[in-house]
């Protein structure tokens, strides 16, 4: 998000909260179950939140992100800071309908008395371990200091203790979530497909991240390529698109509308290379970055530039030929 500096110590913490954004809107294997289509970000008194419906309840996930140096996160932390605010959420989501959940996200370890309370939370609301011994394990050491000390009603402290959960992300889990699954969706593309979406979560001004308008920024869709999709099933169609897609740049006849539209396709159309050939992968890569520095020419100066279009055009020809290239003997 747009921030003020703050010092290195504030930064390293946003910019670790900007990968937490990207790995939950982002990765299909967030632990979640689903990935949310918008996410709010310093909104309702959490760091960031969003709502995954299954159609009956509305299930809302409301995140604490906790950056540490050194040490772990402590019960005192968790009372004295997370836990008045997770309060404060819970007074507004004690509906019929909406259930609402607050991540604990960190990079550290929790210290043993807070993780042994999370997990025989976690234990509990999945059947692993009944309430009551929940209870007879923290009822006296955590459960009653903690209610005392939030001063919250019955029906909120049991709101909030229902729905606590803890996750511990490295940034390196993190960078490594996103580059995966963007790797898996265009394997072309997806070093400077993560580099944008970053980009974007850091430097945007809005209070939402919304996944579908990073699709349009990075010029391709967050969904796995299907591996059971054969290059002959989909050859015919993309060499077709791709083909037209050169004719107009090189004929200088397309409005500015269309570019994301196209960037889209030539996107699929490299994937579909790079899956299906036989040629070095870096003469492909070297030819789409080429087309997609191209396209933010156009797209930063928000006009037709007819120089961009020439240059997108040589290099679909020279992509479109890279095709039916033969692989030089002996070489990997």
């Amino acid at each position: 998000m747009g921030r003020e500096s703050g010092g290195s110590a504030p930064q390293d913490g946003f910019n670790y909260q900007d990968w937490i954004v990207a790995y939950y809107l982002i990765s299909p294997n967030n632990g979640i179950g689903e990935r949310p289509e918008k996410v709010y970000v310093e909104l309702d008194d959490a760091d960031l939140h969003f709502t995954i419906s299954d159609g009956t309840i509305d299930y809302k996930h409301f995140f604490e992100v906790k950056k540490r140096s050194t040490g772990d996160l402590k019960w005192n932390d968790f009372k004295n800071n997370i836990a008045p605010e997770f309060a404060s959420i819970a007074e507004t989501y004690t509906d019929e309908g909406i259930a609402p959940l607050f991540h604990i996200a960190t990079n550290c370890n929790f210290s043993d008395r807070l993780g042994k309370f999370i997990s025989n939370i976690e234990k509990a609301r999945l059947g692993s371990i009944p309430w009551y011994t929940f209870d007879s394990r923290h009822d006296r050491t955590e459960v009653k200091p903690l209610k005392k000390s939030l001063e919250c009603s019955d029906e909120v402290f049991s709101t909030l203790i229902n729905g606590l959960c803890g996750h511990k992300h490295s940034h390196e889990e993190l960078k490594l979530g996103v580059k995966d699954h963007l790797r898996d969706c265009s394997p072309g593309q997806f070093r400077r497909g993560m580099t944008i979406v970053i980009k974007e979560i850091h430097e945007t001004t809005s209070d939402v991240i919304e996944r579908r308008e990073l699709e349009k920024e990075v010029g391709f869709d967050f969904d796995s390529v299907d591996d059971g999709t054969s290059w002959s099933a989909v050859g015919d169609d993309l060499r077709d698109d791709v083909e037209g897609v050169e004719q107009k740049y090189n004929s200088y006849d397309s409005s500015f509308e269309e570019v994301s539209r196209d960037r889209v396709k030539i996107s699929k159309y490299t994937n579909s290379v790079l899956e299906n050939s036989e040629i070095p992968t870096e003469l492909v890569d070297t030819r789409s970055g080429r087309i997609q520095q191209e396209y933010e020419r156009l797209i930063e100066a928000e006009k037709n530039s007819l120089s961009a279009r020439a240059n997108i055009a040589q290099e679909i020809r020279a992509l479109r030929s890279q095709e039916s290239v033969p692989t030089v003997g002996g070489e990997e």
